[in-house]
């Protein structure tokens, strides 16, 4: 995925200072845009706070904003000044979002609304709760319920599109890893009316982004269950502090269609998940929509049926996949559907409005793409591939497994071999962690350079080039802990430059072996880092890259480079 590019360009015009408002159930966000980016501090004032910046990036300005507690604000061309109610005593989050493309620089600022009378609702006493386990994750551990194995998803999806209204029906089996009460599932923003559990109905709770169950026993270890949750709503996408409505995950609607991107945690904003990439499951997508909608979902097209005005899609994932990879799409598309060999099926969706010819020419490619990884890796992993479309001119694409999305932002046929390598390592072979996201989009990131690079001397002289910006940024490591980095350039550059550094010390020939090894050995599961360091010490025979490998994922220095020729 292509996300949170950075762009160090400063625009030309001091950007207008009043600021943008929104609200959200527990805070008020305040947003200012800015003419370029900058560096800020923060100091507090008697009932009131002042945000310095380093450069004149605002207009003069003052005025209020429909927020009770804030009495009035203004800036300089390098500061801003808030003035609250004396009564307001809460902690204030300042985020900084850099320039995007052509989204400009904007600070965030998130003011938590004033506590009165109420606290938000708990557990009551007597409603279980799921065992505490250790957990492994470090940026998302609120996504994941470790007791849980879930395997697969079974979702009825009913929406009506002009109303962006969703009904649904998750029929999810699962297996419970240890021994517990209850189990802890994500969904955000609808509104469960029922849960069963083996065909019984069971006691739930949902809080926050939590729904939780109960089982009516304590489970055994590897006890199955069958998990039914109705419910429905209009899905809101979800965002992290500092995010606006464009940095948002998960179900979205934008002009006549809908269409869904979760990594990292969207899923919970359209369907109850254990929502961890670690937790790979299959899956069955039933999408009902009305005519002349056409609803399209992962893997392979089963069936569809008519009823009324109406008409039902059916796809089946029958490998595992992660929930950030699941994706929906609801539009008047028109399809491009061949068998490319026997084995592999092509089907690409374009949304009705854009051009008869979008990104023809770079789909045309498709079969030498495929050729160049397999010529790598191995054959491809899955029955079906293709690229769905969306009407919106976002500035990345995301590797939904069997089916990566693209925006209406045409992109380089490099971006298509990205996506598509994705299939191998993304898709097949998923970060058993956040902090391993380097082993998804490094890689991909590795395939893209060679594409667009073919001879070794203009690879180097790129690669030098990157190196060198690595070098005088200080790029830190590609294995990150930090979540507000996770999607930085320190997954994807210095990722891919691991990936880069080993093939040049061990030679093509043995970095080949180990990359058909790596997928082989954990195709269609999940994969560590300390996975894949273990897989090139194996297949090498060299326990000496241990040492080499860890320097470069996680040391906070970048390495030499000697075969660049520095």
């Amino acid at each position: 995925m292509h996300k949170h590019l950075i762009s160090a360009l400063l625009m030309s015009s001091l950007a207008f200072a009043a600021p943008r408002v929104g609200e959200h159930d527990n805070a008020y966000r305040l947003v200012f845009d800015l003419a370029g980016n900058t560096d800020f501090s923060v100091q507090a004032l008697t009932s009131g706070i002042q945000i310095q910046l380093t450069q004149p990036v605002l207009t003069p300005e003052s005025g209020t904003v429909n927020v009770p507690f804030v009495r009035s604000y203004a800036t300089t061309a390098n500061s801003i000044t808030l003035k609250f109610d004396p009564a307001y005593l809460q902690e204030i989050k300042v985020s900084f979002l850099p320039a995007s493309g052509e989204q400009k620089a904007r600070l965030v600022l998130d003011l938590p609304k004033m506590v009165l009378a109420s606290t938000p609702p708990s557990p009551s006493k007597d409603f279980p709760v799921p065992t505490p386990a250790k957990n492994p994750e470090v940026m998302y551990p609120e996504s994941l319920d470790p007791n849980l194995d879930v395997l697969n998803y079974d979702l009825g999806l009913e929406v009506d599109v002009q109303k962006n209204f969703l009904k649904g029906t998750a029929l999810i089996q699962l297996k419970t890893v240890a021994s517990t009460p209850a189990i802890r599932l994500n969904l955000l923003g609808l509104t469960v009316s029922e849960v069963q559990v083996n065909g019984k109905t069971a006691a739930f709770q949902q809080q926050g982004q939590h729904l939780l169950i109960d089982l009516n026993e304590t489970s055994s270890v590897g006890k199955t269950y069958r998990v039914q949750v109705i419910y429905s709503g209009v899905p809101k996408t979800v965002k992290d502090p500092g995010d606006t409505e464009e940095d948002s995950v998960g179900w979205k609607k934008f002009k006549d269609g809908i269409y869904v991107l979760n990594e990292p945690n969207g899923a919970m904003s359209w369907f109850p998940c254990n929502d961890h990439p670690s937790d790979k499951a299959t899956f069955t997508f039933r999408i009902t929509v009305p005519l002349p909608y056409m609803g399209v979902a992962n893997g392979t097209s089963k069936t569809t049926s008519n009823l009324n005005d109406s008409k039902t899609y059916v796809y089946e994932m029958k490998e595992p996949m992660a929930t950030y990879l699941a994706t929906v799409h609801i539009n008047r598309f028109g399809q491009e559907i061949r068998q490319l060999r026997p084995n592999l099926k092509i089907r690409n969706y374009f949304p009705a409005s854009l051009p008869e010819d979008f990104q023809k020419k770079e789909l045309g490619k498709l079969e030498a793409m495929l050729n160049f990884m397999e010529k790598q890796v191995g054959p491809y992993p899955f029955s079906e591939y293709g690229v769905i479309f969306t009407e919106y001119p976002t500035p990345y694409a995301l590797e939904t497994q069997t089916l990566s999305t693209f925006p209406s932002q045409k992109k380089a046929d490099w971006a298509f071999v990205h996506e598509l390598s994705h299939g191998w390592f993304g898709n097949s072979v998923t970060p058993k962690t956040w902090s391993d996201l380097w082993l998804s989009e490094g890689f991909a990131t590795y395939f893209q350079d060679l594409w667009q690079y073919p001879k070794e001397k203009d690879l180097k002289a790129f690669l030098k080039t990157r190196y060198e910006r690595n070098l005088k940024n200080k790029m830190k490591p590609p294995y990150i802990t930090e979540r507000k980095e996770l999607f930085s350039q320190r997954a994807y550059q210095r990722g891919s430059l691991v990936l880069h550094a080993l093939k040049f010390k061990i030679g093509e020939k043995a970095f080949g072996q180990v990359l058909q090894n790596y997928h082989k050995t954990h195709a269609f599961k999940n994969a560590s880092t300390e996975d894949f360091v273990q897989s090139v010490v194996k297949t090498t025979g060299k326990p000496e890259l241990k040492g080499f490998l860890e320097k470069w994922i996680y040391g906070s220095v970048v390495p030499e480079f000697p075969e660049l020729g520095q």
